[in-house]
C-alpha cells in the first residue's frame, strides 16, 4: 500500500502470493497384497503432489521410473525419493513377493485313439494343495475338479491347475480321437477295415469277405514314397500291424487280384 506526500493511496493489484513450502513426506501404497504370481505386476502409487520422483528396488534406483505410479512385477523391496525446493525424502519399503506357477502337464493312461464306448484316463501333475479345472476346447467341463478325468468323447483336453498361493498354469492340450465305433467292425463296402484310424498304438486289419493267406501283402508308404518299416502279426481273422512311426503313410494291401489302399494317421 503506497501513500503519496500529497496524501494519494494504491494498493498492489494483484497482490503477491506467498507460498509455504516444506520438505515432502514420502509414502508408497499398494493397490494389493504386496505378493503377486510370476508374470503379474501390481502397482505402488506414492503420494501425489508437484515433486519430482525416483524410485529404487533393494536400494538400486530403477533409472527411468520417476512418476508418481510404479507397475512392479520383480521380487524385492521399494522405495521412492519425493523432492521439492525445499528438500527430498525417502519413502519407507514395500517388499514385494512373486511366487511360482505350478507345472501343468497331462499324462494319459491309455491310447488317445479308441472306439465308442471306451475311454482314457488323463491323469494332471499333483502337488501340495493343488486344485484343478478340465476343459474341453473352450469350455469348462462341469465337475471336473480332481487330478484325474476320464475322457471318453473326442477332443481337446487341457487341466487348469491352481497352486495354494492362488497360481495357476494351464496344460498343453492333449487330442483325444474317436475315429470308430464298435458296429463297424460288422462291414465295409470294399470289404476291409482298418480301425482304430487315427491311432497311437497299432492297426487292425480286417477282412470281410476274405479268407486270409499267405498271399496277403502290406505296404505303407510315406508321403514321399518311402516304404516304412512295421511288423505284422497274423490270426484267421485279422492282421495287427505294429511299430509304426508316428506320421501319415498310405497302406496298400495286395490279396491276389485284389487291391486296398488305405490312408493310415498315426499319432
Amino acid at each position: 500500500r503506497v501513500t503519496s506526500s500529497n496524501g494519494c493511496t494504491a494498493v498492489s493489484n494483484p497482490p503477491a502470493v506467498l507460498s509455504a513450502l516444506s520438505i515432502p513426506v514420502a509414502t508408497i501404497r499398494a493397490t494389493q497384497y504386496p505378493q503377486v504370481c510370476a508374470g503379474s505386476t501390481l502397482n505402488l502409487k506414492a503420494v501425489s503432489g508437484n515433486y519430482t520422483y525416483q524410485w529404487f528396488r533393494d536400494g538400486v534406483s530403477l533409472g527411468a521410473a520417476v512418476d508418481s505410479v510404479l507397475t512392479a512385477g520383480t521380487a524385492g523391496t521399494y522405495t521412492v525419493s519425493l523432492t521439492n525446493a525445499c528438500g527430498t525424502s525417502v519413502s519407507s519399503g514395500i517388499s514385494l513377493t512373486v511366487k511360482s506357477k505350478p507345472t501343468a502337464q497331462i499324462t494319459p493312461g491309455g491310447a488317445l485313439s479308441f472306439c465308442t464306448g471306451d475311454s482314457v484316463v488323463l491323469q494332471a501333475n499333483t502337488g501340495n494343495a493343488y486344485t484343478y479345472s478340465w476343459w474341453k476346447g473352450a469350455n469348462a467341463l462341469p465337475g471336473a475338479t480332481s487330478s484325474a478325468f476320464m475322457a471318453k468323447v473326442a477332443g481337446n483336453y487341457k487341466v487348469n491347475v491352481t497352486n495354494k498361493f492362488g497360481c495357476s498354469r494351464t496344460s498343453a492340450p492333449v487330442l483325444v480321437t474317436v475315429p470308430c465305433r464298435t458296429e463297424e467292425t460288422t462291414a465295409d463296402s470294399d470289404g476291409l477295415q482298418v480301425y482304430p484310424n487315427p491311432s497311437s498304438g497299432d492297426f487292425t486289419i480286417r477282412f470281410t469277405d476274405l479268407v486270409l493267406e499267405e498271399r496277403v501283402q502290406v505296404q505303407c508308404m510315406d508321403m514321399a514314397g518311402r516304404e516304412l518299416p512295421f511288423s505284422i502279426i497274423q490270426d484267421s481273422e485279422h492282421l495287427m500291424l505294429q511299430g509304426l512311426s508316428p506320421g501319415i503313410c498310405m497302406l496298400k494291401i495286395t490279396a491276389g487280384e485284389r487291391v486296398w489302399v488305405k490312408r493310415l494317421i498315426k499319432l
